[in-house]
């Protein structure tokens, strides 16, 4: 991974420490830290300043690729391959709330004041929920909010200041 310095390219830093490929990646708003989704399952998160890892993120089973930064950057979202959305916290390097989904994830983002957050999936659905919860047996899994369906896999997704308009990008060509 490396970090690069507009308006000229100049490579500003390398992050090493990678145990499988990248395969997705966000800034903290204030920009001090950087998490990666890895092959592995795994989410790094880097220091920006030193390019050292500050934490790593274990619960995935698979590939993780979509992580998104809450606005305060205290809170870390993920998707992964493993048909979950999982939230952290940054802090403690710990999972405190999951929705299992019903495809894998390829995208997330967090929605309305981060009261919600959104999934885009390989069953071509971008898809809103509650903040996911910490997982407790016996209760009834999280149910979606809203659907929203595309022509091809949901593989990006963006929310717009912090309110309840996404956008979304497709296999399908369409946004």
């Amino acid at each position: 991974i490396k970090l690069w310095r507009r308006p000229e390219p100049t490579k500003k830093l390398d992050l090493a420490g990678l145990e499988g490929p990248p395969r997705s990646i966000a800034v903290s708003t204030d920009g001090a830290l950087v998490a990666v989704g890895e092959e592995t399952g795994k989410i790094k998160i880097y220091d920006a300043k030193s390019g050292q890892i500050a934490k790593t993120l274990q619960g995935h089973t698979a590939p993780v690729t979509g992580v998104a930064f809450s606005a305060d950057g205290s809170k870390i979202l993920s998707g992964a391959q493993d048909k979950s959305c999982r939230l952290w916290s940054v802090a403690e390097s710990k999972e405190i709330g999951i929705i299992e989904t019903p495809a894998p994830v390829n995208a997330v983002a967090f929605v309305a004041e981060e009261k919600q957050v959104a999934t885009g999936g390989a069953d071509n659905k971008l898809v809103t929920w509650n903040l996911p919860a910490p997982k407790v047996e016996g209760q009834e899994a999280p149910k979606p909010i809203k659907e929203m369906a595309h022509g091809g896999a949901v593989t990006s997704l963006l929310a717009l200041n912090k309110s309840a308009q996404i956008v979304s990008g497709s296999a399908d060509g369409q946004l």
